[in-house]
């Protein structure tokens, strides 16, 4: 399968990455895993969706904003290695909700991540494990931060 193709077939546009906000690289390679940075809903450098979900920002939102986080994920892993068909596995999709008091459907928001994993890559390529999280603040006021762990061919 080619992912660069089905994801022009998507019309998923893969960004270039902008400069992270402190000390780090957007990926790190060890062996055959990539582990991304935290990545948020950025658009030009800011922040798609700004507040707590539950709140400011609606589960709707929620789920675009954890779809960009994804995607951004994945330009992060294509400045590492140039192609995206390096990809054997996805292993783990991290995900952290800022979410108002009481708000719990922090699954059904990264939901719309996983499922889009599954959609590019398939399901023995795309199916992962995956860490949901609820928080109360995240960088740059942003509704959400994800990161991925991949295995590479």
């Amino acid at each position: 399968m080619d992912f660069e193709q089905t994801i022009k077939t998507l019309k998923i546009s893969i960004p270039t990455l902008s400069p992270p906000q402190g000390s780090y690289v957007p990926a790190v390679k060890s062996g055959k895993i990539i582990y991304t940075s935290g990545q948020l809903p950025l658009s030009d450098g800011r922040p798609v969706f700004k507040g707590r979900v539950g709140k400011e920002v609606t589960t709707e939102n929620a789920q675009r904003a954890a779809r960009a986080c994804v995607v951004n994920a994945l330009a992060a892993i294509r400045w590492l290695t140039s192609d995206l068909n390096c990809i054997k596995k996805i292993i783990r999709l991290n995900g952290y909700v800022c979410s108002a008091i009481a708000y719990n459907d922090q699954a059904k928001v990264m939901n719309a991540a996983s499922e889009l994993l599954i959609q590019i890559f398939g399901e023995s390529v795309g199916t992962h494990s995956r860490v949901t999280v609820g928080v109360l603040e995240l960088p740059l006021g942003a509704c959400l931060e994800a990161d991925l762990i991949v295995e590479i061919k």
